[in-house]
């Protein structure tokens, strides 16, 4: 009986297959031109909109180390009229601008004296968007623009800078005009700027306002 289930069983056992085991297929189907439009559209619409929303976002930033940039400047320039025992500026009181304690040549001279040890703080994050900047020449020594100088060297359509120092004791000695919107919609016509004092404080003027004590 024992002998009989053995080939029973035996009988009723199925034969292992050795057939392989299906893969999934490698095959892919690539995307049709009109797919590879749609992605590349979509892909722009994302990049745009990233970028609109970035922008304020990394001018804020430019203008935070502009600030930062002027406010170093302007502690260079106090370090060396102390050294020179400058003049506070008072209005209606004339002043030379070696009586402010004031170097001839501005920041750049401030930098070679030593009193502005990075040369990076002499321009502004946004100096190359401007055209004016990115022309063939000799090398740009800084971005801020100096305005004052002796009176003898006043251009004929300025005032001489005793008379404007005079008028407007707060007037800026370096300038950055390159965070106003409306300087890169027409060119070089800026409506407000940022301007470091002969006291060293940091401002937003009104162009203007400049122009009319600066300009005959």
């Amino acid at each position: 009986m024992a002998e009989q289930r053995a080939q029973k069983g035996i009988r009723e056992r199925r034969p292992i297959s050795s057939s392989p085991v299906p893969r999934p297929s490698s095959h892919f189907r690539g995307l049709t031109l009109v797919e590879l439009v749609i992605v590349c559209g979509i892909i722009a619409v994302l990049a745009g909109i990233i970028w609109v929303v970035m922008a304020p976002a990394r001018e804020k930033a430019r203008l935070v180390t502009c600030i930062s940039n002027l406010k170093q400047i302007g502690l260079a320039y106090q370090m060396y009229r102390h050294d020179w025992d400058g003049i506070d500026p008072e209005e209606g009181r004339k002043l030379q601008w070696w009586e402010l304690g004031l170097p001839k040549g501005g920041a750049f001279q401030l930098f070679g004296l030593g009193y502005i040890k990075d040369e990076r703080i002499l321009f502004c994050p946004n100096w190359r968007r401007d055209p004016f900047f990115n022309t063939p020449g000799p090398r740009l020594t800084k971005s801020y623009r100096t305005m004052y100088g002796p009176d003898e060297e006043a251009l004929p359509e300025g005032r001489k800078f005793s008379e404007i120092i005079a008028a407007m004791p707060d007037f800026p000695l370096e300038i950055c005009v390159l965070h106003d919107p409306m300087y890169f919609v027409v060119p070089r016509l800026a409506e407000k700027v940022l301007g470091v004092t002969v006291l060293g404080e940091v401002k937003w003027y009104e162009y203007s306002r400049i122009k009319r004590h600066w300009l005959k």
